[in-house]
């Protein structure tokens, strides 16, 4: 079995839409033939979620300490044209030198990196380049190729990081098609680009026994609604349901948790 470095900031037990993702990606990673062995920060939240660790309380982890939090948040912005592309950029003064530590300890065949933060995806490159193995990217949201990118300060510092993170890379995964597609347009050079969605594990959905169900729909939406995150299409059906004669009208139940 080939053993796989994830490198990802955020790791359980914090809590969040930052972990979900990774989270069953080392999960799941041993069914299809390979080892996850996790570097990652410590502990950066209050949020806390225990059943996300449980589940992967197997797997061997490593930590690297981001000595960027202990500085205070207005000499990071002080310092923010070299502090690129993101406030976790310090990060690099730990991360690198125990990643390479690590894959020769671990006899690591492969790395895979989850961004953002996307100063962690450069950081990969850099580690694959110095310990000679392949890195494949994830990309949980976008960054150059993200539309309001170019509002954003030292476009030409990012964009440059952003070119020679790719050069190194052996293969890109993200979430969607549409990303999919900005992101290829964007690409230095030929680079495979895979989308693997985010779905759902269904060990995380308790049987319901319908003798008990109160016969609801719920929808439930965690995340922003902003104009790149439109929801005008679902609201036209929703609407339309609610317009019609079909009983089901009255047992919908729409739950949104996020920014507005």
């Amino acid at each position: 079995m080939k053993k796989v470095l994830i490198i990802s900031y955020y790791f359980p037990p914090n809590a969040g839409a930052h972990v979900q993702r990774i989270t069953k990606f080392v999960k799941y990673l041993s069914c299809f033939g390979y080892e996850p062995v996790v570097l990652t920060n410590k502990l950066n939240s209050q949020r806390i979620d225990n059943i996300l660790a449980s589940e992967v309380s197997h797997v061997k982890k490593y930590f690297s300490p981001d000595i960027g939090k202990i500085i205070p948040g207005e000499i990071k912005k002080i310092f923010s044209k070299y502090l690129q592309p993101d406030k976790q950029s310090i990060w690099k003064f730990t991360l690198i030198k125990q990643a390479l530590r690590i894959i020769i300890k671990e006899n690591i065949d492969i790395i895979f990196v989850s961004a953002p933060p996307h100063s962690v995806g450069y950081f990969g490159s850099i580690i694959s380049e110095k310990a000679k193995i392949p890195y494949v990217l994830d990309f949980r949201d976008e960054w150059i190729t993200f539309p309001l990118f170019k509002k954003k300060n030292h476009l030409n510092n990012q964009e440059a990081m952003y070119n020679k993170m790719l050069l190194n890379c052996t293969a890109v995964t993200t979430i969607n098609k549409t990303i999919k597609e900005r992101l290829k347009k964007s690409f230095p050079n030929e680079i495979p680009c895979h989308v693997i969605y985010n779905g759902y594990d269904d060990t995380d959905i308790p049987e319901v026994n319908n003798n008990n169900a109160n016969g609801k729909i719920r929808i439930c939406y965690i995340g922003r609604f902003i104009h790149f995150h439109d929801p005008t299409a679902f609201f036209k059906i929703l609407q339309m349901i609610l317009l019609s004669d079909d009983p089901i009208r009255n047992n919908i139940e729409f739950i949104s948790i996020g920014d507005r």
